[in-house]
């Protein structure tokens, strides 16, 4: 199957697989009788009801074909791919994240806190340890991750090695899961991922143990990336009192006790469903505390899609169906897997197909080499995340705009929910040709210039750029361009106020990202230390860079 119509499937599959699962997902029987009106069984897409937006949300008719948070992670994953192939960390984690918490459907508990973690100028992608009482970032080791990292793949060039796929893999699941599980979840299906796509087959168990041992690597990778050695490791290591060595030694072990009890199932089976209801029952995906397990769900994905890779609508049937486990999860990353050796679309089309297909032909582009368009956000030097998820809708010069992503379009009629406060719910389609639903309070905000997506310098703005004698001016053009429009007094002084809020964690997040620069390192010193208790702060700071300067040297001498 030529490469371009398999990367298309899969990402087709993976959110006809998710618009299916997220039906049943979280059910009983009783409850999954309520959602669709009557039907036991999940065989194919319908308008059914839930429950959105958690305790002061509404009960509401989705339409046919609505996906869950599976395909919108996937979706602002696939965003942050610049058009060079580079994955943009920051864009992902900083605006990404944090804005779908608006939009949210569905969604674990740790996804949601590292989201609202996210949201402070202090927490970069690489420092997001968070703790609450509900979860712990170096505990969570669930599929959140997992279920989102199919672009990186999509977008591989077929000469780039499996190391080279699981980099941005990584730093993709660090930014919300700190569990080596996560880690080695996201890793494995990543690589079956990658495997069928350039074998244009689901590999089997022969190569699952080869795949294991790949995941032996992560540390070295890990090692090799210096934004994660010199910040993320060694607070990790410090907040787990573990090595990253043996933390994925022990999730690859785990994983590979539970391969070795697929393969005897593969071996002895006579019935597909029951031989897949089996093995989620033996090796936990049917008990709550370990049903969302990253490793676990991506082994089940990996062995339905296996069993069931000439018949990925019987796979899918059967694993949106097993009620009590992860269902949407385990579909979309089996649809992903299936999809690459489907000789056919999915039999029904999900919300918004027209921009899953996009999507799908600008990652195969960059697969082979091609520049593609990249997505506008605002400019990080100003961007602020809106601090509750109901101020992100708002008006900019008499249009709805989103925070971050852009102008929105109501396409649906509102809907009114009182509770303590009256708030007002409607369906919307971005820009990208995405639709999700938002909410709102009552008196519409107007939503800044500088929370929204750059727009393109003009043809005028330009050709004056090129005019210029100013060499600073020719050195940055959005410069330029925003003194040209007038904003760039208010941006100034949006500037002043983001330094006044330095803190150590964000300083030392510059610091490492200039590859501890001296004028830098230097110049953050000097802004700590004329803050509110600046001398415990800049010799606070100083620490954390002596420490990230020996993480760098012991590397460089191991290395």
């Amino acid at each position: 199957m030529p490469m371009k119509q398999s990367i298309r499937r899969s990402v087709l599959w993976a959110a006809y697989g998710d618009a299916l699962g997220f039906i049943t997902e979280m059910c009983n029987e009783s409850r999954l009788l309520r959602r669709t009106r009557g039907k036991s069984r999940v065989t194919e897409l319908i308008p059914w009801f839930r429950k959105i937006g958690g305790e002061f949300g509404i009960y509401v008719e989705l339409p046919m074909g609505c996906y869950s948070d599976d395909t919108q992670l996937r979706l602002a994953t696939s965003r942050s791919i610049r058009g060079d192939g580079s994955f943009d960390v920051e864009t992902f984690s900083k605006i990404e994240i944090p804005v779908w918490l608006s939009y949210a459907l569905g969604a674990g508990v740790s996804t949601k806190l590292a989201a609202q973690s996210l949201k402070k100028s202090q927490v970069q992608w690489n420092s997001n340890f968070f703790k609450s009482k509900y979860a712990l970032y170096t505990d969570s080791g669930g599929n959140g991750a997992a279920m989102r990292i199919q672009p990186h793949v999509w977008c591989a060039p077929q000469d780039k090695g499996e190391t080279g796929v699981l980099r941005d893999v990584i730093r993709n699941t660090v930014t919300t899961h700190g569990h080596a599980r996560a880690l080695i979840g996201a890793a494995f299906h990543a690589l079956v991922l990658h495997k069928a796509i350039l074998t244009t087959s689901v590999p089997g168990p022969s190569q699952w143990s080869y795949i294991l041992d790949n995941l032996m690597w992560i540390p070295k990778l890990i090692q090799s990336d210096e934004e994660l050695t010199m910040y993320w490791l060694p607070n990790w290591e410090k907040e787990t009192k573990q090595k990253i060595e043996k933390a994925i030694e022990q999730s690859v072990e785990e994983l590979r006790t539970d391969v070795i009890i697929a393969e005897k199932y593969l071996q002895r089976q006579t019935n597909n469903r029951s031989s897949y209801a089996q093995l989620a029952g033996r090796i936990g995906c049917l008990r709550r505390e370990s049903a969302g397990s990253a490793p676990k769900t991506a082994l089940l994905a990996t062995y339905l899609s296996f069993i069931f890779q000439d018949k990925p609508h019987d796979g899918l049937v059967e694993a949106v169906n097993l009620l009590g486990s992860d269902t949407d999860t385990i579909a979309t990353m089996a649809g992903a897997i299936m999809g690459t050796v489907s000789s056919t679309d999915p039999p029904e089309k999900v919300a918004d197909v027209e921009y899953l297909e996009n999507e799908a032909n600008r990652l195969y582009e960059l697969s082979q080499g091609n520049k593609v368009s990249t997505y506008n956000y605002p400019d990080m030097l100003y961007w602020r995340p809106p601090v509750s998820q109901i101020d992100a809708l708002g008006q900019h010069e008499g249009k709805w705009v989103l925070q971050g992503l852009g102008e929105a379009i109501p396409t649906g009629v509102p809907i009114e929910k009182r509770n303590k406060n009256l708030i007002i719910w409607q369906w919307f389609r971005l820009n990208s040709g995405q639709t999700v639903l938002l909410s709102r309070r009552p008196k519409v905000i107007t939503v800044a210039e500088e929370s929204l997506p750059i727009k393109p310098v003009t043809t005028g703005v330009v050709a004056s750029y090129k005019q210029g004698t100013n060499l600073a001016q020719k050195r940055d053009t959005r410069k330029y361009a925003y003194q040209q429009s007038g904003l760039w007094d208010k941006l100034k002084s949006a500037d002043v106020n983001k330094k006044q809020e330095m803190t150590i964690d964000s300083a030392a997040a510059i610091a490492i990202k200039s590859r501890l620069k001296s004028s830098t390192v230097g110049s953050l010193l000097l802004q700590l230390s004329e803050q509110e208790d600046g001398t415990n702060k800049a010799i606070a700071f100083a620490e954390v860079i002596a420490k990230a300067k020996r993480a760098r040297m012991k590397q460089k001498k191991l290395g």
